[in-house]
């Protein structure tokens, strides 16, 4: 592990202790008990930041959980507000405008519809973990 690496890591640390009381060996002891995965997606973090963040309830600090960055960052921008995954929900679920795009571009507007229903059948899952 190089210098800077060591850093951040020992940075992390200080955080948690700081924020939320909580000591590397916790931590550690808190990612095992799940195996690594999110508490919302239940997948094991990937991509650029393959670690779990602490997650918790801003009206109290108390903790609520272990979540990967993706469903980290999905909920804050939700603002903690169970009421709008229910109108993304609805918003999905709504019919299309009409398909002003020539007919010659099926195989793309296929593509498209191909990854609107995988969005949605990933962001399904997402908020089905709320309850």
């Amino acid at each position: 592990m190089e210098y800077t690496e060591r850093q951040r890591e020992t940075n992390r640390n200080s955080a948690r202790k700081q924020r939320y009381g909580i000591e590397k060996e916790e931590f550690k002891r808190m990612v095992a008990e799940r195996e690594g995965k999110c508490d919302m997606c239940h997948e094991v973090p990937a991509g650029k930041r393959k670690t779990l963040f602490i997650d918790h309830d801003h009206s109290n600090g108390r903790i609520r959980g272990l979540l990967c960055s993706s469903c980290n960052t999905g909920l804050g921008l939700l603002g903690d507000n169970i009421e709008v995954p229910l109108k993304v929900q609805q918003y999905l679920q709504s019919p299309l405008l009409p398909d002003f795009r020539k007919s010659s571009n099926k195989r793309k507007i296929y593509k498209r519809k191909l990854t609107e229903q995988l969005i949605q059948d990933d962001l399904y899952m997402w908020m089905k973990s709320f309850f």
